[in-house]
Parts: C-alpha cells; sequence; structure tokens
C-alpha cells in the first residue's frame, strides 16, 4: 500500500468534507448543547381509598370509604352541642373478635373471660361536617373505657373500637354509643360467659 494512502485517510478523517476550504463550517464545530434535565420526580404516595386512624389508648380504629375533610377547630372535629345539623344514623352495630378488610370477622353471641371484643360500627353521617360518636364500655355495670370516634361526612362510614375484659370477668359487658348532640344510638349488652372445660 502507498504512503499516500494512510494520509489521504488521515485528511478524510481530520479535514472534513462537505466545504470547499476543508473547514467544518462553523455551526459544526460547535459542541452540541445540552438540554438541562430535571431528575425525576419522587412517585407521588398511591392515594389509598381508605383512610385509617389509630387512637394509641384505649385503642381505635377508624376507616372511611372517603377521604376525610380538614378537622375543624371545634372540639376536635366535633359539632358542638345545640348546633343545627342532620342526625347521624346507625346503621349497624356488630360485637365481633375481630376486623378483617374493614367488616367484622364475626358477630359474637357471647364472649369469653380474658377476650379482646370490638364494637363494629357502620354509621350514616349527612349533616356535610365531621362528628363525634362517644362510647362507654361497661362491665358489670362499671366502666372501663370511653373512646370517641370521629366520622367524616360519608353515606357509609365503618369505625370500630374495643375492648379488652379481665380474665376474672364473669358479668355482661354493656356499650352505649352516644352522638355528639347528646342524642343515644345504641345500648346493647354482651353476655361474658367461660368457655367450657
Amino acid at each position: 500500500m502507498p504512503l499516500s494512502t494512510p494520509l489521504f485517510v488521515l485528511a478524510l478523517m481530520f479535514g472534513g468534507c462537505g466545504s470547499p476550504d476543508g473547514a467544518l463550517p462553523r455551526e459544526e464545530m460547535r459542541p452540541p448543547t445540552r438540554t438541562a434535565v430535571a431528575p425525576p420526580a419522587a412517585p407521588a404516595a398511591p392515594r389509598t381509598p381508605d383512610t385509617v386512624s389509630t387512637v394509641s389508648s384505649p385503642e381505635v380504629e377508624t376507616v372511611d370509604d372517603t377521604v376525610p375533610p380538614a378537622v375543624d377547630d371545634d372540639d376536635e372535629g366535633c359539632a358542638p352541642k345545640g348546633a343545627d345539623v342532620r342526625p347521624m344514623q346507625l346503621l349497624a352495630m356488630t360485637f365481633t373478635s375481630g376486623i378483617d378488610a374493614r367488616n367484622p370477622r364475626d358477630e359474637l353471641k357471647v364472649a369469653r373471660p380474658g377476650q379482646r371484643v370490638y364494637a363494629h360500627l357502620k354509621v350514616r353521617n349527612r349533616s356535610g361536617r365531621r362528628r363525634c360518636l362517644d362510647l362507654t364500655f361497661r362491665v358489670g355495670g362499671k366502666k372501663r373505657s370511653e373512646v370517641r370516634l370521629k366520622v367524616g361526612p360519608s353515606w357509609s362510614w365503618r369505625t370500630w373500637a374495643y375492648n379488652t375484659l379481665r380474665r376474672d370477668d364473669r358479668r355482661p359487658m354493656e356499650l352505649d354509643i352516644v352522638d355528639d348532640q347528646g342524642e343515644t344510638l345504641f345500648e346493647g349488652t354482651l353476655p361474658v360467659v367461660p368457655a367450657p372445660p
């Protein structure tokens, strides 16, 4: 191979083509401009159709099928006494041994000493604002716990609370549910019976 061939190849590589003087046009000589690209945004947290809130003592969980509104300032979101609001309706109340997928696991007819008993409620609140329910658990007529549950505006709001019976309890467990206007929505009793030997 003659010596001039490699020089010709080098001239083509470095000299460029397409311009009469062998130089590249100015626009081709500029380094490519870089467009600033924003780093990908962090994925948004998935929107869950249910909202769950937990109160530490006594333990309470509240579940809603809608996104809750902003909390009202008065009395932690409850309607003030004497407010002109539509009454709440208790659609269902079930004593149960647990909650599965926001529904009662079963329906208890009796409870055992030492057992955790849930009160699962389905409530209709068409007042257009957040409301409250006060639950009072008693065993043998003596108050064991009081729980306040918040209920958002909803056609069917599911919420629950529980009371754990003591191992020496033998008298019935009673539950009263009163709304934030002082209306009693439920009064019920669940017998407490020791397990057969």
